[in-house]
C-alpha cells in the first residue's frame, strides 16, 4: 500500500487547507517539496487550487514542477482541461489526479490522457461531502458547488481511471480521523481506492487491513515533526 502526502498550490505559493475552505501559506515551492521528498514518502500529490486565471496558473505550476529536481514520483491535479497538452508532455509528472473533469464527465479529457499516457496514469478524485446508499455528494472546484453523483454514473466514469481517490472534505487538514463510511460505500472496488482527509496512524493500519491502494496524508504532514518521523518509519 502506498503512502503519499498532498500539498496545495495557490498563486505561486504552497498552502495548507482546513476543510477545503480556510488556507494557510506554507512558503517556497522548491523548499517544501524537497522537504517532503526527503521524508521518503511514496508520492507527492500537488493540487493546484488557484481558480483565478486557471490556464496561466496551471502552466506556471507545471513549469515549476519540471524545474524541480526530486526523485519522488509526482501526482498533479487541478485545471487539467486548461493545459492538457502541457501536462501530457510533462516529464516530472507521473500521474494525474482528475477531479472536476471526472465529476463533470469530461470524457474528452479522460480519453486523451488515457490515449497518450495510459489508464494507469489516471486517478479519479472525489472530494466527498456526504455519502449515502445510492451515491455521494461531492465538491466540484470548477463550479465551486456541490454535485450529487449516483453510483451507476460513477461506475461508468470509473472505466476511464485506474484508481479512485476518496477525499473526506470535512476532515481535510484536521487530523480527526478518516470517515470510513465513505470507503464502505465503494465496497466492490476498495482495492482500487485511495483515501485522504484527516488521516491518522490508526487509519493507516486500518487501510492496510482493508487492502486499499493507498493513503494520502493531507498537508498537516508538513507542520509536525513527530508525524513526519512516524510515517517515515511505516
Amino acid at each position: 500500500m502506498r503512502i503519499g502526502a498532498s500539498i496545495l498550490y495557490k498563486r505561486q505559493r504552497l498552502a495548507q487547507s482546513y476543510g477545503y475552505q480556510k488556507h494557510r501559506s506554507l512558503g517556497d515551492f522548491n523548499r517544501i517539496v524537497q522537504a517532503m521528498s526527503d521524508k521518503h514518502i511514496d508520492e507527492i500529490v500537488i493540487m493546484n487550487i488557484d481558480r483565478l486565471g486557471a490556464e496561466k496558473s496551471c502552466k506556471e505550476t507545471i513549469e515549476i514542477i519540471e524545474k524541480t529536481n526530486i526523485d519522488t514520483p509526482v501526482v498533479y491535479g487541478g485545471g487539467l482541461p486548461h493545459c492538457l497538452q502541457e501536462l501530457i508532455e510533462a516529464k516530472n509528472i507521473e500521474r494525474f489526479l482528475v477531479s472536476s473533469a471526472f465529476i463533470c464527465g469530461d470524457i474528452v479529457t479522460l480519453s486523451k490522457l488515457e490515449e497518450v499516457r495510459g489508464k494507469q496514469s489516471i486517478i479519479g478524485c472525489l472530494p466527498v461531502l456526504n455519502a449515502s446508499y445510492d451515491g455521494v455528494e461531492v465538491f466540484c472546484s470548477a463550479t465551486e458547488s456541490s454535485h450529487f453523483l449516483k453510483f451507476d454514473k460513477l461506475k461508468f466514469l470509473c472505466e476511464y481511471v485506474d484508481e479512485l481517490a476518496l477525499i473526506d472534505v470535512k476532515s481535510y487538514g484536521f487530523r480527526t480521523g478518516y470517515n470510513w463510511k465513505i470507503l464502505n460505500r465503494f465496497e466492490r472496488m476498495q482495492h482500487k481506492c485511495i483515501i485522504s482527509g484527516g488521516i491518522t496512524s490508526g487509519d493507516i493500519s486500518q487501510a492496510k487491513q482493508y487492502g486499499i491502494a493507498g493513503v494520502i496524508l493531507d498537508n498537516f504532514f508538513m507542520h509536525n515533526v513527530k508525524v513526519q518521523k512516524h510515517y517515515a518509519n511505516l
